[in-house]
Formats: C-alpha cells, structure tokens, sequence
C-alpha cells in the first residue's frame, strides 16, 4: 500500500476497511495543550450499500480524529474539515486517505483559539455547507 511507503511506522492497517495513522502535531499549533500528544486518524471504508452503491474512492471513508492534546473544540474542527475535505475527494473519485492526513496537519498547524474551543470557524462552515449537497451526507 502507497500509505506504508509514506507514513512507515505511522501506518497501521486495523482491518480489511480501517487504517490508522499516528502523526505528531505541528510544533507551530497554537491551540495543543500537549506537544507530545500524537493525532491519530482513523479512515474506515464503508460498503457500497451504506454510501448509495459506490465504492471508495467515490465514496467517501469515514474519518475519525483524536488527540489527547487538543481540546474538544479542536477535535470538533478537525473532524468536520476532514469530513467535508473526503466528501468532495469522493465526489471527484480521488483517493483521499493522504489528502486528509496532509489537511489534518494543516488544519492543526492553523487553528487559532476561537477554533479551538467553539469547533467551528467560516472555512469549515463553508466546507461542510458545500458538502451537504451529496446525498449520504449525514
């Protein structure tokens, strides 16, 4: 898998449909209450029936985020810019998995403190009001 050449030791595969990805913080994320907290990406590929009969990469995975060193705020923003960023990946049938992880570390990198406690900012309002035209978007 193209995800194990790049992320090495940082990959790890939980089952046929799930991966995991542990990466650091950025040094620079202004909002982490820890700098030794790693953010850990979880991408589940659904089947075809849950996603209206397509399959990834036209359908997005699901994507869950956690990090020790972020509050919930942070975690709320970072989940809801990577599942807007995968449902427009999938609209296009690209391959999402380290488009996301990329965003991820940007998205950290940005986070100012109003995102960091609310969850919320413009862009990923925007995002997400831009992915509510697909279909299977919750």
């Amino acid at each position: 898998m193209v995800l194990e050449s790049i992320y090495d030791t940082s990959f790890a595969v939980l089952s046929e449909n799930a991966v995991r990805l542990t990466l650091e913080l950025p040094e620079t994320c202004p909002v982490a209450t820890r700098s030794d907290a790693p953010l850990v990406l979880e991408f589940v590929r659904v089947n075809s029936t849950a996603a209206g009969g397509l399959s990834y990469p036209a359908a997005p995975p699901l994507v869950g985020v956690s990090c020790s060193g972020l509050a919930a705020g942070g975690l709320r923003h970072l989940t809801r810019v990577l599942a807007a960023e995968s449902l427009l990946l999938a609209a296009a049938a690209e391959p999402a998995l380290h488009s996301l992880a990329a965003r991820a570390l940007e998205e950290a990198a940005e986070m100012d403190e109003q995102v960091g406690v609310s969850g919320s900012s413009a862009h990923s309002d925007f995002a997400i009001s831009k992915a509510k035209r697909f279909p299977w978007f919750g």
